[in-house]
């Protein structure tokens, strides 16, 4: 590395952590560069320029601009540079600006790794290992050297999924992290999933009556969001570099390959990358608040799209819903590349084999529920619960429980209350069956 862009690199380190204003920049650039050259009140204003004057870049981006600056460039490439030394200022790290309006609430103050140990009740050796950064234990196969348990759930098509569940401890302080920074963030108006106040019925509502609806999928939704993504939505809430790295490793996490098991080698080589590198896992409670977070931006562009055609766009996890008057070969030629597109430079993938086009002659679904005329449950589903209440009023809850459930009138009362959530006056016709039944 040249002497170039080692006083690049170093520089950076420092700015990177340092309060994102004129007067901060100058006093650092001045005690680094020993008053200059190049001068550093006005290293300091092009620094703001080409980087943004609200709030600190990113490490490469620092590197960028003072390896690509005249004056700077010019100081590092005389004989002798390599002599040159820069003086790095110890001092402490401090918050970074927010982006305005992002927040509902304030956030709690963590200027350093050792501030964030306090604040999760952790020293600083537990905080590294939950975080696992350092990688030391995952080509261990003791299970109580790792943070999670695998699981596997069969669907029914494709391969099956992995559930990554944390173990009690790591879980508590991912749900510290989720009710103390991550809830206090709110999500696109278009996310409808894993929020407070929004659920499926709301996602369909845009779409009730609509000439075409054009359902689409996520594939492998959680497992997309890598580390990088993750760290820069902790940086974007003005937590500084290594706050932001330990945040992103605790809640974040790369699969071990002995503890998966042998199903894990049945899933495509692809999938099976992703899941090595850190990603968020599917189990995890911070896992929907982040994934909402990092979808940001592929919600922003496809209700852009939406407006801009007249369409009206919602999504629930993964699940994405395009809907309106337009002509349904448009719709397909033109819309739908244009939508894969803005996936793929998301940083997502559709999965084509779930792309349904439904026009309003045909059964429009989308989680689940028709949304032709009002939302309404599967007709199949409601006949059959409702010949389900029939047979326990005439020949009893017993003759009906063939699964040996455990609490079979539960099970019965909250498969009435999700018809009665979608539609109240088909729920009132079963709560009446529901009623009728002598439980013993």
């Amino acid at each position: 590395m040249n002497p170039l862009q080692t006083a690049a690199r170093q520089l950076s380190l420092v700015i990177l952590d340092t309060p994102w204003s004129k007067v901060a920049l100058t006093d650092l650039l001045s005690a680094a560069l020993s008053g200059g050259p190049p001068d550093p009140s006005a290293l300091a204003a092009r620094i703001l320029f080409h980087c943004g004057s609200e709030r600190s870049p990113s490490f490469s981006r620092l590197v960028e601009v003072l390896s690509t600056d005249n004056d700077f460039r010019e100081r590092f490439k005389q004989p002798g540079a390599q002599e040159t030394v820069i003086r790095l200022p110890l001092q402490p790290a401090t918050m970074q600006a927010m982006i305005p309006g992002l927040a509902t609430q304030p956030l709690p103050l963590i200027p350093t790794v050792h501030d964030l140990a306090i604040w999760l009740g952790l020293s600083d050796k537990e905080l590294e290992w939950f975080a696992g950064i350092d990688r030391r234990h995952e080509p261990e196969q003791d299970t109580r050297l790792h943070h999670y348990h695998y699981g596997w759930q069969s669907r029914r098509h494709g391969h099956q999924r992995l559930l990554e569940k944390p173990k009690p401890r790591l879980k508590a302080v991912q749900h510290m992290i989720l009710g103390e920074i991550l809830d206090r963030v709110p999500i696109h108006a278009s996310a409808h999933g894993f929020c407070r106040g929004r659920s499926c019925k709301t996602a369909v509502m845009p779409h009730l009556g609509r000439d075409v609806l054009l359902r689409l999928d996520l594939q492998n939704f959680f497992p997309s969001v890598g580390w990088a993504r993750v760290r820069a939505v902790f940086s974007s809430l003005g937590y500084p570099s290594g706050v932001s790295r330990i945040l992103a490793g605790l809640c974040t996490h790369r699969t071990s390959v002995p503890l998966a098991g042998p199903a894990f080698r049945q899933l495509p080589w692809d999938f099976r990358k992703m899941l090595r590198n850190r990603h968020l896992p599917q189990g995890a409670p911070t896992s929907p608040a982040l994934a909402n977070l990092c979808a940001w931006h592929l919600d922003s562009r496809l209700h852009g799209l939406g407006q801009r055609l007249d369409l009206h766009y919602t999504r629930y996890a993964d699940d994405l819903a395009i809907s309106g008057t337009i002509d349904r070969h448009y719709l397909a030629r033109t819309v739908l590349p244009l939508i894969g597109a803005i996936t793929l430079e998301e940083g997502f993938r559709l999965n084509h084999r779930k792309t349904r086009m439904m026009t309003r002659s045909q059964r429009q679904r989308f989680c689940g529920i028709t949304v032709n005329v009002r939302p309404n449950p599967a007709r199949c589903e409601y006949d059959t619960l409702k010949a389900t209440l029939f047979n326990c009023v005439t020949h009893g809850p017993e003759s009906q429980n063939r699964d040996k459930r455990q609490d079979f009138r539960q099970h019965l009362q909250g498969r009435v209350s999700n018809i009665s959530f979608l539609n109240p006056e088909r729920g009132k016709k079963l709560q009446t069956l529901m009623e009728q039944v002598r439980w013993k």
